[in-house]
């Protein structure tokens, strides 16, 4: 009598047990599915990043201040989303990705006053299909140290189908330029053949936006002009004359067109440039100054010899954050004396991210 009811407890133990974990499943499998519909959670909750790989030293901490703006995939998301990491505090930002918005790249004006984002209504997202690529348009908003809000799809800077519009660029007065990719090249042309297979557009306050020029990476450098990548090298656009020159030849291995895998980065001041070089396993920095005739010119400096994605220049002009190459996968980001070359001691370690979907947008 005894045994049997020993059988009976263990068995009614395995029922509740199996159905604990048919639960378990079954609400794993709800949370999922809302979150793939939805993607809701708190705007901008604050993470606090435990697995980086050294302290900031004090040496460190005097020279890397503020936040460094990317974007990142993180693992078994399948989506970007927008972050601010504080060099300090080791915190990291999430943007949103509400049931009502979405946003993906954010970068600030020079004066701070700013901020540019890509993102889209989850009505205009429906109304498109739910292709968040086609439906993501351009905004501008202030910058108060609050997460930004799209309002509706009418505030928008921008109003065409055009795939991934990023590399954003915002000047003082609120003007965009950012290189997307026409939806009808869908066919004809492959994006990550040449940077000529993109385009750089101009969204300006109250105008509808204006394709400028095929390219890639525009950065403001005054209010009449910009560098930006074509398959050649670096070129500086003229809104005055209209035109465009080559100031800088390369780095395409064998004068090969260059593909979206070369980058520039420009500082807020437009003093210094970097070209992210990752075949020839190099960032390039040059100083950027007006020649004798008044047309800007690339001064070579030096050479970072690194295999990297993306390089940015710190607010005072003093270091370069660079998104490096792991062999572990996980993306990693270090940082170097623009004037000397030599690498700090600091690494941020970001193990639950994809290292070749980040994006370092800026350093604020």
């Amino acid at each position: 009598m005894e045994e049997k009811r020993i059988t009976t407890v263990s068995a009614l133990f395995v029922l509740v047990g199996v159905a604990i974990v048919a639960f378990g499943i079954w609400y794993s499998m709800q949370l999922t599915s809302e979150q793939e519909t939805h993607a809701e959670y708190v705007r901008f909750a604050e993470e606090q990043v435990v697995r980086v790989d050294s302290a900031l030293s004090a040496a460190d901490a005097d020279a890397l201040e503020g936040s460094l703006f990317f974007s990142a995939v993180p693992v078994g998301a399948g989506r970007l989303f927008p972050y601010a990491f504080n060099l300090a505090t080791q915190t990291l930002t999430r943007g949103d990705r509400t049931g009502e918005q979405v946003t993906k790249f954010h970068t600030l004006s020079p004066d701070g006053e700013r901020i540019a984002f890509v993102g889209t209504t989850r009505e205009r997202f429906d109304q498109l299909g739910g292709n968040e690529d086609l439906a993501m348009q351009v905004y501008v908003q202030p910058y108060d140290e609050l997460p930004p809000v799209i309002e509706s799809a009418a505030d928008a800077q921008s109003d065409e189908l055009l795939r991934s519009k990023r590399a954003l660029s915002l000047d003082n007065e609120g003007r965009v330029l950012y290189t997307a990719y026409p939806a009808h090249n869908g066919s004809v042309h492959s994006p990550a053949a040449s940077v000529n297979n993109w385009s750089i557009y101009l969204s300006e306050p109250n105008r509808a936006h204006t394709r400028i020029v095929s390219g890639m990476y525009p950065h403001w450098i005054s209010e009449t002009e910009f560098l930006f990548l074509r398959e050649d090298g670096v070129h500086v656009y003229d809104f005055e004359t209209g035109t465009h020159t080559l100031v800088l030849m390369g780095p395409g291995p064998g004068g090969a067109a260059l593909t979206p895998a070369v980058k520039l980065s420009v500082s807020d001041d437009a003093q210094f440039a970097s070209v992210v070089d990752p075949l020839g396993e190099a960032v390039h920095v040059f100083a950027v100054a007006p020649s004798g005739d008044n047309t800007q010119m690339l001064t070579y400096l030096r050479t970072i010899p690194v295999v990297a994605a993306w390089a940015v220049f710190s607010p005072d002009n003093q270091a370069l954050a660079v998104q490096e190459a792991s062999a572990g996968g996980s993306a990693i980001v270090r940082f170097y004396s623009v004037e000397t070359g030599v690498r700090y001691e600091y690494v941020i370690t970001l193990p639950d991210f994809i290292q070749e979907h980040i994006f370092i947008t800026d350093w604020r």
